[in-house]
């Protein structure tokens, strides 16, 4: 996501009208058509439309800048709306690896400017010095004379001025947006990371080439000490700073944590108790020992959805929205069980239904092969298609092997060759798809593994 127009924190007059646009990316494997449309979920809709159909197809890997006449409230304040995705069947979606995350606006309404009394000293009329003598011949003064000249003006309250407004401290920071790496994500260990925050200096200071990004606490995650900034950031201006790091050998959660340094040698962060900014992952395991992932062990590592949504892990036997669970000793549709483990996918039950598990970035190296038994269940229904689907980056996922299946008494084994990912860290969707009704589709993979051989294995 990226802001086109109107950053967080953009400042407004009341009843201001102003455009928000938003760059999104489709990164799923679905186009988003004119059916889909952008939705308001919670916070303040700022005179927005409850809704707003896409105006055109977005395929995935493609772009949109979607766009909202909006206005700032009447009173001064922070305000913020959220807004989500709805697919053409109703399901809404939005940012992050669970695609739960809103978009939003951010805006600050400002105080009106009051016409405040210049601190003039014009007595009022009441207050006027008569001194005119009275018809003695003393020159004592009436009973006007009694309000002493003194020169306070003629509306006293109004004279008091506003409470000074807080000045920005030189050197303090905003955080925009995580440009990459979301809270969460999950890598294999060992795994490259490349963290990039997107911030704002809301200071009075210029961050110059000699301020510097620095790690303060929490893991390090084999980073450096410190980043220089490549550019100098004026106040206002926003920066990307980036830091690689690598996962952890060891699978959990780690988290660290960040503040940049100005060139005297001070350390600030966000907001004015400069709290830190961080970068937050879960690292799972890489290929085991033998030089293989086991895609059924690492069952509860992946994903799992349907056209009804995201699903449970393990999956639910009963439930008619599809589901995938390791099992034992599989008995396969020539009759024959055997003596080892497996995933047994079952598509949501509708016409054309489907379920898939979208796995952890695995690093792919030349010689690496995926193999697996496929085979139907005991159902003489079945008739699927069992497809291996590859991710790199945030494209969209492609189709690596393809293989249709149904239940005539003889199971098939895949041995796909992985070389032309090498190098590159790739995630691996399994999908079953039911080939009409879904009604008895039953679809095992079984052992199914990334092996590498070890004459190519890197140490």
């Amino acid at each position: 996501m990226e802001d086109v127009t109107v950053s967080d924190n953009t400042v407004f007059s009341p009843a201001e009208r102003f455009t928000k646009v938003w760059r999104l990316k489709n990164v799923g494997n679905c186009p988003w058509t004119t059916s889909y449309s952008l939705v308001f979920v919670s916070g303040n809709a700022l005179g927005g439309p409850e809704t707003l159909a896409l105006p055109e197809l977005v395929a995935p890997g493609e772009t949109i800048d979607l766009g909202l006449d909006l206005v700032a409230p009447t009173t001064p304040g922070s305000y913020r709306g959220d807004w989500l995705l709805k697919s053409d069947i109703g399901k809404l979606f939005g940012l992050g690896p669970n695609a739960n995350q809103p978009i939003w606006v951010r805006i600050q309404v400002a105080v009106p400017p009051t016409a405040t009394p210049s601190a003039t000293f014009t007595p009022s009329p009441t207050s006027t010095f008569t001194l005119t003598p009275s018809l003695t011949p003393t020159l004592t003064p009436t009973s006007t004379a009694t309000y002493t000249p003194t020169l306070t003006p003629s509306v006293a309250p109004t004279q008091t001025p506003n409470p000074p407004t807080a000045q920005p401290r030189c050197d303090q920071a905003a955080f925009v947006a995580d440009v990459t790496v979301p809270d969460g994500m999950v890598f294999t260990s060992g795994g490259t990371v490349t963290k990039t925050w997107r911030l704002r200096n809301t200071g009075s200071c210029t961050w110059t080439t000699s301020y510097t990004l620095v790690f303060v606490s929490g893991d390090k995650m084999n980073g450096p000490d410190a980043v220089k900034l490549s550019q100098s950031i004026a106040p206002g201006q926003n920066v990307d700073l980036t830091v690689k790091l690598t996962a952890p050998s060891t699978p959990g959660t780690y988290r660290g944590n960040w503040e940049l340094k100005n060139e005297s040698g001070a350390i600030f962060g966000l907001g004015p108790s400069f709290k830190p900014f961080w970068v937050e992952i879960k690292v799972l395991p890489a290929l085991s020992e033998d030089g293989s992932y086991d895609f059924a062990t690492n069952l509860c590592a992946a994903q799992w959805s349907s056209a009804a949504g995201d699903l449970p892990c393990p999956g639910d036997r009963n439930s008619s929205n599809g589901f995938a669970l390791r099992v034992e000793n599989p008995r396969l549709e020539d009759g024959s069980t055997l003596p080892t483990d497996g995933l047994l996918l079952v598509p949501q039950n509708t016409f054309n239904g489907y379920v898939q598990g979208e796995y952890p970035a695995i690093k792919i190296e030349k010689g690496d092969r995926f193999q697996s038994l496929v085979s139907c269940g005991q159902s003489p229904s079945c008739f699927v298609a069992y497809l291996l689907e590859y991710q790199i980056g945030s494209g969209p996922f492609n189709s690596y092997w393809i293989f249709i299946e149904r239940n005539d008494g003889i199971y098939a084994q895949a041995d796909v060759d992985l070389s032309a990912l090498a190098g590159k860290e790739v995630r691996f969707r399994l999908r079953v798809l039911s080939l009409g009704s879904a009604t008895g589709d039953e679809a095992y993979w079984i052992r199914p593994r990334i092996v590498r051989s070890k004459e190519t294995s890197t140490p």
